[in-house]
This record gives structure tokens, sequence and C-alpha cells, in this order.
């Protein structure tokens, strides 16, 4: 009896957390949004605003909240970071793929493969067509990721979208984070790295190990650190990956 109710507590325990990721993961995801529009200089226009309320009461109210978000930022994406970890573990892939889609809001095609042992930033920026995700994914969406259709990511292969300035005093990241697009058919092969504002071409090879930090040309096999063009693809690929060909079950 006593070990049913422990696994009661422990279903609701965790059915909670999912649902503070959810609302969680659907606020940055509208906040993310209005950060892309402005770095790409669009005018945000706030429609909510009320300038019937007197200026003193707005101040105080928006220091608070920032005061707020401030201590609760920390814990609540923290929460997320831990619970993709969490979700890489289950070994199903439709659960894994639910879980994303439904409580971090990642934009996944129903015929794209998921392996296991993942960790994923910010999911929400994150949009994969029908592709092949590797074991040991670390995809960090924060300033977004795009992958066409046919992607293969290989085993332990990592992708940035953010990273810190070596140059800047505090540490910061300042301007150094951008989107990563991987075109169809491209091959990250194992334990490979793709920087940010990094845009792989359509068709493109990483070679295992190798560190793309720039622009990857349709077709072209790239190996090394910084990973150069070594050779040419077949440029006639007729391949489709996804759901339709056979994956390890559980796994």
């Amino acid at each position: 009896m006593i070990v049913f109710i422990f696994f009661i507590v422990l279903f609701f325990y965790i059915l909670f957390l999912l649902l503070i990721c959810r609302v969680y993961a659907g606020y940055r995801k509208k906040k993310d949004a209005k950060r892309f529009l402005t770095e790409n200089n669009m005018v945000i226009k706030n429609t909510e605003q009320d300038v019937t309320q007197p200026y003193l009461q707005k101040s105080i109210i928006k220091t608070w909240l920032s005061k707020i978000r401030s201590i609760s930022e920390p814990y609540l994406y923290g929460l997320v970071r831990y619970m993709s970890i969490w979700i890489g573990k289950v070994p199903s892939h439709r659960i894994r793929k639910f879980l994303l889609r439904n409580c971090l809001l990642m934009k996944i095609h129903p015929e794209a493969i998921i392996y296991g042992g993942f960790e994923i930033r910010s999911p929400w920026n994150i949009k994969l067509g029908r592709v092949v995700i590797g074991v040991g994914a670390l995809l960090d969406g924060r300033n977004g990721i795009v992958m066409e259709d046919d992607v293969c990511l290989a085993q332990n292969v990592m992708i940035f979208t953010e990273q810190h300035d070596l140059n800047d005093e505090f540490f910061r990241c300042n301007d150094k984070g951008g989107m990563v697009n991987i075109k169809d058919h491209a091959w990250i092969s194992s334990r490979s790295t793709i920087l940010p504002r990094v845009t792989v071409g359509s068709g493109a090879v990483l070679a295992c190990g190798a560190i793309a930090t720039k622009d990857l040309e349709p077709y072209g096999v790239y190996a090394g650190i910084p990973a150069k063009k070594v050779s040419d693809r077949n440029n006639n690929l007729k391949y489709s990956l996804g759901k339709n060909n056979s994956f390890w079950h559980f796994y």
C-alpha cells in the first residue's frame, strides 16, 4: 500500500513539474519571439498599454514584476533544462516527442526520430523537420535552430547558438550568438560541433570531430578544426529519413 501511494504521489509530482514547464515555455516562447523581432530592427507595438493608469503606479508594478522575474527565472529555466535531460532518458520515442512537443513547445515533424540521452536548451526556439537525431545530442536553442527534412545528426553532436565573448571584461555573450540553420540532406557526423550563426547547406557533410565556425557550402564535405572543405558530395541525393525507416525502439 505504501509503495502504491509513493508512485501515485511521484506521478502527480512529475505531472506538476511538467505543467510548470509548459506554462513557462509558453511565456518564454512569446518573449523570445519579441526579442528576435527587435533584433531584426522590427517595431513591436504594445497594444495592451493602458494610458489611464498613473505613471507612478505602473512603475511600481513593473518594478515588482521585474524583481519576481529576476528571482524566479533561474529556477524555472533550470527546471526546463533538467526536465529536458529527464525526458531524454525516457525509453520511448513517442513519449519523448510528445513531451517535447506539448510540454516544452518544440516544433517537431511527426516522422522525425529523436534518440535518447539529449540535452535541449530553449526547446521552444527549435524547429525540426523529418530528421534523425542521434544519441547524446546537445541542442542549444537560445537563438533558434532550424533543421529541414532528411537531416542526419550522428551521436554526441553539439549545436550552439550562444557563446561568450572572450574579450569582454565581464565575460558576457554580447552579440556573439545567432541562429543555426541546417538544410535538407545535411549529415553532421559524430562528436562534431556547430557554432552560432552557421548555415549548413543542402547535402553538406561535417566530418567526425570537426567544428563548423562558418557556413558550409551545399554538398561540400568539411573536416578539421576549424572545419575546411576537403571534397564534394554527390548532389543527386534521393534518400528520405524519418519514421518510415527502421529505428531502434526504446533507445
